[in-house]
């Protein structure tokens, strides 16, 4: 499904639906094993994680969307970032990334991000576990992945 309504949006995926993706691993090897690490402490088993470089073109302007439940949150880390033009908005609230700061937000809500700036802007997109999140129900929400992913596989298989 394309998000982007204006512009571009290339996202370089470094782990994707619980694999860790070998070019970018490979191209990017420090940043790669940094994101391993944060995986293994912050991440460990999170069915849904995504770990990657996003990275809005000039001009780009991403419809608002949502992720897949409040079992997580979504780090972003601002690597360059044009000081006007961009912005997210999550539910009814908009924020600027700032380099050196971390945005957190909850992808679960609505959200919509832009880049209203003549350059590029990249940020590092890490998921972790929620705060407050048990170890019950981090394995119903790793059951609830398992059971998922094994329809839609029974589903293609029948297609």
């Amino acid at each position: 499904e394309k998000l982007s309504v204006t512009g571009s949006w290339l996202q370089a995926e470094f782990l994707h639906q619980g694999l860790w993706q070998p070019q970018n691993v490979q191209t990017f090897p420090m940043t790669a094993q940094v994101l391993k690490t944060m995986s293994a402490q912050f991440a460990n088993d999170l069915p849904d994680a995504v770990m990657q470089m996003s990275t809005l073109a000039d001009g780009t302007e991403v419809r608002p969307h949502c992720g897949s439940g409040n079992h997580k949150v979504r780090l972003h880390l601002p690597l360059v970032v044009p000081p006007e033009g961009c912005g997210i908005q999550v539910a009814n609230d908009t924020s600027h990334w700032e380099l050196g700061k971390v945005l957190v937000i909850d992808d679960s809500y609505v959200h919509s991000v832009w880049n209203r700036s003549p350059k590029f802007r990249t940020v590092l997109i890490v998921d972790v576990w929620a705060d407050g999140i048990s170890e019950t129900e981090k394995n119903q929400v790793r059951k609830y992945f398992r059971d998922r992913d094994a329809k839609l596989a029974s589903q293609r298989n029948k297609g």
